[in-house]
């Protein structure tokens, strides 16, 4: 019996149910790590965080801002408004944070040191009670706790932060959806199967690992999963969505409107996700205090996250 050949459509719907798998996944691997002892999730969280920006900032540069100046190209629109819009971005969330979010970072820095003051007004009270035999067995009690101080100051850092920089994983989740329901555009419109197929390919080649970014950057700001879950659906479903109504667009829409609200989409995400990739969270790992073997291994796993992603532009 001759079996026959998978036609156009037979690899948009498979794309749908392949693509979506693939961001579900990668989205909750983070989840577990949060899971293993503490050492070990905060290195695993602190590095998969590093990665990630890598990941944001290769996105926004070598994938977002060529895809949409492509897609003014194809309409005629000058190249350079992309990168205009991608300037636009980035000051937006600059502002945004500044502004609005500045104040009360602030405040919770302010409260962070008179709490870290009436510790150590509360340690030094004690020790000088006890005496010197209880000074010394406090001195070696608080050597023997150092590394897991430095990681609960970590944690303590990120929940201090909460009420200011708690949107950062939304506007990454915004961003990323856009994003990819223009990726399953681009699919669900072609017509030769060989495109489709390269597309096709293309996509599954990096969306876990941006699932995996995405999920992490909740995990890192230690929001509850009850919260994300549903964030995470919505954009696990954005690429296959984006197939199924690139399927009914491409026979009743214009190229020139789509493209157009492509190039103005990807340029202002473009710009979006370099400031957060390395203001919000490379810059975030990089300011808390530690070894130099740790800040190098954030820089080393930020250059693997980067060089992934930009591999996968260069096969596209």
């Amino acid at each position: 019996i001759k079996q026959k050949k998978m036609n156009n459509t037979d690899w948009k719907i498979l794309s749908i149910f392949i693509i979506g798998f693939l961001g579900i996944a990668g989205g909750v691997i983070p989840i577990f790590v949060k899971k293993l002892p503490k050492k070990i999730a905060y290195t695993a969280i602190s590095l998969g965080n590093a990665f990630s920006s890598g990941v944001f900032l290769s996105v926004g540069i070598v994938h977002l801002l060529p895809e949409g100046a492509a897609a003014f190209a194809a309409i005629d629109l000058p190249v350079p408004l992309v990168y205009t819009l991608a300037i636009a971005g980035f000051l937006i969330v600059f502002f945004i944070e500044r502004t609005i979010f500045g104040r009360n970072e602030q405040e919770n820095k302010k409260k962070d040191e008179h709490h870290n003051h009436h510790n150590e007004g509360t340690v030094m009270a004690k020790v000088q009670s006890y005496g010197t035999t209880s000074q010394t067995e406090n001195t070696s009690s608080l050597n023997d706790d150092d590394e897991e101080e430095e990681i609960n100051s970590h944690h303590h850092h990120h929940n201090l932060n909460l009420e200011g920089k708690a949107y950062v994983p939304y506007i990454l989740a915004v961003v990323l959806s856009i994003h990819s329901f223009f990726e399953g555009i681009a699919l669900g419109v072609q017509t030769d199967v060989t495109e489709t197929i390269l597309i096709f390919i293309a996509i599954t080649s990096h969306k876990a690992v941006e699932a995996f970014a995405f999920g992490i950057s909740f995990v890192k700001e230690d929001i509850p999963i009850k919260r994300w879950v549903g964030v995470l659906l919505i954009y696990a479903g954005m690429t296959p969505l984006g197939i199924g109504i690139g399927m009914i667009l491409v026979s009743t829409t214009s190229d020139r409107a789509l493209n157009y609200c492509q190039g103005i989409v990807e340029g202002l995400a473009g710009g979006t996700f370099m400031y957060v990739a390395t203001i919000d969270m490379l810059g975030d790992e990089l300011e808390n205090p530690g070894p130099l073997k740790k800040r190098l291994s954030v820089l080393f796993m930020f250059i693997v996250g980067a060089a992934i992603m930009c591999g996968v532009a260069y096969i596209h």
